[in-house]
């Protein structure tokens, strides 16, 4: 079974009976990532017990569009059907300043409809 590397510094969102994982930092590598990873939990027996939780299915996600790159630090929130991510590092040591907003329905509806979608706030470079 798929599942994403292990990691830090990365924002995560429940939208609707998903929750999704956007970014950070590797480990032990301390790669920056810019991977899209959705977790459906919709046949999870919880149980504190078990290291592993039964039921929960990964899968890595492709988008189109602009994409924020890899970021560290950002942070996500989710608004109707969106995962929306603001901020953050990227490789160079800049902080960022801008929104996306990842259309979570059209990542499961069709392939070629992904899309993320990129609004400049300004602010400084």
């Amino acid at each position: 079974m798929e599942s994403p590397p292990a990691r830090h510094m990365h924002s995560l969102a429940k939208v609707n009976n998903k929750h999704y994982a956007y970014g950070g930092i590797s480990l032990p590598d301390n790669r920056l990532l810019s991977d899209l990873w959705a977790l459906n939990c919709d046949n999870v027996v919880w149980n504190t017990k078990l290291a592993e939780v039964p039921g929960a299915i990964w899968a890595q996600k492709q988008f189109t569009g602009n994409s924020p790159g890899p970021l560290k630090g950002h942070t996500a929130i989710s608004y109707e059907k969106y995962m929306v991510v603001f901020g953050g590092e990227d490789g160079e040591g800049r902080m960022g300043d801008k929104l996306y907003m990842l259309d979570t329905c059209l990542l499961y509806t069709s392939d070629a409809a992904d899309d993320m979608q990129c609004v400049d706030l300004g602010g400084r470079r």
